[in-house]
């Protein structure tokens, strides 16, 4: 587990799958972006402070406790869910990853 750009946190197999997150306020509670590249909902927003759990070894607390998830990267879905600032952030490190 690694902190990135923006203070997201990276995490990486030695099979390499990935996983990216970070916690942003949304309707005024703490919620946070996935994004992986290996399981059937790539995209979701889950209900938890990334900064309040510890992460399970085999990743698999991180997408128990789904608020909205995606089939796909469609990084356009979560603008009305995130404030532009935020948003922004988003698509920055999707693009960059």
């Amino acid at each position: 587990m690694k902190t990135i750009q923006n203070n997201w946190t990276k995490l990486t197999s030695d099979e390499g799958y990935e996983v990216i997150l970070k916690s942003f306020n949304i309707n005024g509670e703490i919620k946070t972006v996935v994004i992986d590249n290996f399981s059937v909902t790539p995209l979701s927003i889950q209900n938890y402070d990334l900064s309040t759990i510890e992460i399970e070894e085999d990743w698999s607390n991180i997408f128990d406790s789904p608020f909205v998830e995606y089939e796909d990267h469609n990084f356009s879905s979560l603008s009305k869910y995130l404030s532009e600032e935020d948003y922004n952030d988003v698509l920055t490190i999707a693009h960059g990853k």
